[in-house]
């Protein structure tokens, strides 16, 4: 939601920095929420000649000004690449589409107005119709860019372990779906009861999934016999 919510706004700059983590605890777990901060280049406005040829030189092309349509996601999203590939490696495609629906609901024309006119009225004497004929378009436009930016994201898939001992399990159901899961294996040796990562990958989004044991002892078991599938790699780490 909050990198949809990026989208709409033009904020372009969004590397790790940008954001800290707040906790909760439910049920015995610690449930981390993301906190967006330093919105400096949301409704950003790149004019004239030299300003353009200096992004390209200084290989900033991904700073694109705020207009009626969303530029191209893939290359917007670029300072956010690492960090989306590490943190929305598990969200499906019904995931982003439904969050994105959900957004088109709640920001409503009158949201989108009422917003925009807290602006001091010299600011919105300038841009604030612009501002809100650009938000609205932007808002009916989330959910082709959401599809676009899940299908980017799920081109590649980097899976990563942890420091601990983890039992990594792919199962080959049949020519289109491949399950993956990692579930953490506890001092015993015994599998614990709850997975910390599980996701079906489709053959016509994923050409191929990377898994990352990071360190500790790991074990792998692939099952699953196909005449097509997903290409697998395998990372063991540092463990065993």
């Amino acid at each position: 939601r909050a990198r949809l919510v990026d989208m709409l706004i033009g904020d372009a700059s969004r590397h790790e920095d940008q954001w800290r983590w707040a906790t909760f605890d439910k049920d015995g777990q610690t449930i981390y929420r993301p906190i967006p901060r330093d919105r400096d280049q949301a409704y950003a406005q790149f004019d004239g000649v030299l300003v353009k040829f200096i992004l390209s030189a200084a290989n900033l092309g991904y700073l694109q000004t705020f207009s009626d349509v969303i530029p191209d996601v893939r290359l917007n999203n670029f300072p956010a690449r690492n960090l989306d590939r590490r943190m929305a490696n598990e969200t499906t495609m019904e995931q982003w589409a439904s969050t994105a629906k959900e957004l088109q609901v709640s920001i409503t024309d009158k949201v989108i107005e009422t917003a925009v006119k807290k602006l001091p009225p010299e600011v919105f004497a300038v841009s604030g119709e612009k501002m809100i004929r650009s938000l609205k378009s932007r808002r009916d436009d989330l959910l082709r860019c959401a599809t676009d930016y899940y299908l980017f994201l799920a081109r590649e898939v980097d899976v990563a372990g942890t420091e601990e001992n983890e039992f990594f399990y792919i199962k080959r159901m049949n020519n289109e779906d491949e399950m993956v899961s990692i579930t953490g294996i506890d001092k015993s040796g015994r599998l614990k009861h709850k997975a910390v990562y599980e996701r079906v990958f489709k053959r016509n989004e994923t050409d191929e999934i990377r898994l990352y044991g990071i360190n500790g002892n790991d074990t792998y078991l692939l099952e699953g016999e196909t005449d097509n599938s997903i290409m697998v790699r395998i990372v063991g780490g540092k463990g065993k």
